[in-house]
This record gives structure tokens, C-alpha cells and sequence, in this order.
């Protein structure tokens, strides 16, 4: 009985999307591990007596001055170069969402992509604010004026980028969820229950629970871990569901 040869465009693209979703793992595996060393500290204002007039302005950024330089540099390239790689996990979802039509898979692509490709900026920015407070820590306190300007600034930039991001995410999520639990996508439907903020809010309350050590080592993780769920259970569900490459395809 004669076999018909596989479709080598369906081979391609499953080899693709099995591909983008490693790369998202490693890629946000990589970014978590930017977020430890980059904010993975504590450090008390008792410790920091020229911090001390500054602590509503720094809040919990306080912690960057203790942060070593090798620190600072190493956490936040990490997560600039790392962050690329995570987009290639979007892509894998845009797929998965396609059986339901491009024109409402598109949104949460885009918006998710968005806050990606924005979030280094965010990171990286971080290198910077250490320096600052750290530069602040060592000056008398009629020579932090200029300084603290300049932390101020820079915390309301931050501020806006941060909004933004995790607006889009809120939005992305939200999208991701409707579309998958409508049943018409490649995700089964309890997957609807696992999006980036759904997970980020789970994190959030499971972190109490970990050891002090552990818990500051990954407090500023919370998002990357998220992500990690995520393109961890969209790649584990994709990776042997041939009829997702018969439904992109048609599409």
C-alpha cells in the first residue's frame, strides 16, 4: 500500500514552530536569570545613611545600591541580548491562535511583541538608575542635588515605559484568553486559565511561600517567569498537534 510523502511545507513549519518555542524558553530562561542578578538583592537604608533623605524617591530601588558593578552590567546585557529571543515565542502563539482567523490572532501578537521589544529598554535602563544611586550613596548631602534630579527623571520615564508595557500585556493576556477558551484555536481550552498575567498574579501570591534567599533572589523575576509558563505550555501543546499545521496552512 503506497504512502503519500509528508507535505515538506507542514514539516518546515512544525520544525519552526517547535524551534521559536525553544528559543522563547531559553530566551526568558536567560532573561530571569538578567532579573537576579540585575535587582536580585535586598539592602537596608540603615546601611545607607546618605540614601536615607532620598527613600521615598528611591522606594524599593533603594536595593540597587547594593548591587555589585559587575552586577549591574552583566544583569542588565543579559536581558537586552536575551530579550530577542523571547519575540520567536509570540510567533509560535500568532500560530496557535490562527485557526480562529488572522484578523483576531494579529492583536495579541502585536501587543505582546510591543511590550517585548520595549522591555529591554526598561531593563537596561536599570544599569543606569545603579549608577546613579550608587553615585548618590557616596556624595555629602549639599552634592546630591544634582543627582537626585536626575534619579527623579529618570523614575518617571520609567514609569510611563513600565505602564505602557505591562498594559499591553494586561491587554495581550486578556485576548489570548477570550480566543483560546472560545474553542476555536489550536490551545485547548483550560490553557485560557494560563495566560502572562493570570501566571504573574499566581507568582506573585506563590513567592511568599519560597525562602527569604530565594524569594529576593527572584523578586524582580515575576514577569520572565510568567513567560516562561507560557511559552512553555504553548510549546508543550503544539509540539505533536498536527492538525495546528493543517489549520495555519488553510489560513
Amino acid at each position: 500500500m503506497a504512502h503519500n510523502p509528508p507535505d515538506q511545507g507542514l514539516v518546515h513549519l512544525r520544525t519552526l514552530i517547535r524551534i521559536s518555542g525553544l528559543a522563547a524558553i531559553l530566551g526568558t530562561l536567560l532573561y530571569a536569570v538578567s532579573d537576579v542578578l540585575l535587582v536580585g538583592v535586598t539592602a537596608d537604608l540603615a546601611d545607607h545613611p546618605a540614601l536615607q533623605p532620598h527613600a521615598a524617591l528611591l522606594g524599593k530601588m533603594v536595593k540597587l545600591a547594593a548591587v555589585p558593578k559587575w552586577r549591574l552590567v552583566w544583569g542588565g546585557l543579559l536581558g537586552i541580548f536575551a530579550a530577542p529571543l523571547t519575540v520567536a515565542g509570540f510567533w509560535q502563539m500568532y500560530r496557535g491562535l490562527l485557526p480562529a482567523g488572522p484578523v483576531v490572532a494579529l492583536p495579541p501578537l502585536l501587543l505582546f511583541a510591543w511590550a517585548q521589544i520595549v522591555s529591554p529598554f526598561l531593563h537596561g535602563s536599570h544599569i543606569y538608575l545603579g549608577e546613579y544611586i550608587q553615585a548618590l550613596d557616596t556624595l555629602a548631602p549639599e552634592s546630591q542635588g544634582v543627582i537626585a534630579a536626575m534619579v527623579e527623571r529618570h523614575n518617571r520615564i520609567l514609569a510611563v515605559t513600565l505602564g505602557c508595557m505591562l498594559g499591553c500585556v494586561a491587554i495581550a493576556s486578556v485576548l489570548y484568553s477570550v480566543l483560546v477558551f472560545r474553542g476555536r484555536t489550536a490551545f485547548p481550552r483550560w490553557l485560557s486559565a494560563f495566560n502572562p498575567f493570570t501566571v504573574v498574579l499566581l507568582w506573585s501570591l506563590l513567592s511568599k511561600l519560597l525562602p527569604g534567599s530565594i524569594r529576593t533572589a527572584t523578586s524582580g523575576a515575576g514577569m520572565n517567569f510568567a513567560f516562561l509558563v507560557f511559552f512553555g505550555l504553548n510549546t508543550l501543546t503544539l509540539w505533536r498537534q498536527a492538525p495546528v499545521w493543517q489549520s495555519a496552512k488553510k489560513d
